[in-house]
């Protein structure tokens, strides 16, 4: 695991995913050290806040998949679809377009962060590092998945449950770093033994 972080962290022939990884490691890490250190909240409110952010983060990570990336219009056509995302589901294995750059996940970030100040005012801060450390964990998860082999442990499920998505079912299987609301909201893929 190791060789996973030393590759550099800009390339002109690679896309930003480890440059994203880096930089948004260090960015959960400033929020939260920000938040414990100057916001006058207790250790067991931002401890809350924070995993209220990773769940929202989820949560928004399925939401985004499934209504935004594959939204479909009357005719059953795609409405709207990223020109990236369309590319990423033909193209699965190319490296550079798995996932968004790192300047357009710095301007969703301060997006994402504007409004959870407007709502929770300095508590953002936690709940902020909570949702970017879910960020984070997605972005090298989606990545390892389309980069190499399953792992042999219990992580093996997240390969197979997206490349049902890819391979099978493009309108089930949306959670990439969990399963959970594909359970909750009914989209689980149907049995798949043999496929």
């Amino acid at each position: 695991m190791s060789h996973l972080f030393i590759k550099p962290i800009f390339h002109p022939n690679r896309n930003d995913t480890y440059s994203v990884i880096y930089t948004f490691i260090v960015l959960a890490i400033t929020t939260i050290a920000y938040s414990a250190f100057y916001i006058k909240i207790n250790i067991y409110t931002q401890a809350a806040f924070i995993l209220g952010g990773l769940i929202f983060f989820s949560l928004t990570e399925y939401l985004i998949h499934r209504f935004l990336l594959h939204s479909k219009g009357r005719e059953g056509k795609q409405k709207w679809k990223s020109n990236s995302h369309v590319h990423h589901h033909q193209f699965p294995l190319d490296k550079n377009r798995i996932d968004i750059t790192l300047l357009q996940a710095i301007v969703l970030a301060a997006l994402f962060f504007f409004l959870f100040w407007i709502i929770l005012k300095q508590i953002a801060f936690s709940f902020f590092s909570g949702f970017i450390a879910g960020y984070t964990l997605y972005h090298f998860v989606h990545y390892k998945i389309h980069t190499s082999r399953p792992p042999k442990n219990i992580l093996k499920y997240l390969w197979q449950h997206h490349h049902i998505h890819h391979h099978i079912n493009e309108s089930a299987a949306f959670g990439v770093t969990s399963p959970f609301w594909d359970i909750m909201f009914g989209t689980m893929p149907k049995e798949t033994k043999n496929k």
